[in-house]
């Protein structure tokens, strides 16, 4: 479940980027950035548990709980990446 969250939130930021944000005023594209890397790394994960024999996709509620911290900390990571960039170029 964390590998679907983690994937939408950084089709998010890729379509805001595309949309609207060209110019990188925003950081979107960083953003998209950390969530595609944390995708690539659930990816990896899944792809483990399926070669040990298990599940590719875990669907528990635990696993959305830990997609939901991981979306959480992207975004607040992002917000802090902007108000960082404004005060250092102000």
């Amino acid at each position: 479940m964390c590998i679907i969250i983690s994937f939408l939130c950084a089709l998010v930021f890729l379509v805001i980027y595309l949309k609207s944000d060209k110019k990188n005023k925003y950081k979107t594209f960083t953003a998209f950035l950390y969530f595609m890397g944390a995708s690539l790394m659930w990816s990896v994960d899944c792809f483990v548990s399926l070669y040990e024999e298990g599940e590719f996709f875990d669907l528990s509620y635990d696993d959305f709980q830990l997609g939901v911290c991981v979306a959480l900390l992207g975004s607040i990571l992002w917000i802090g990446n902007i108000l960082y960039s404004k005060r250092v170029t102000a």
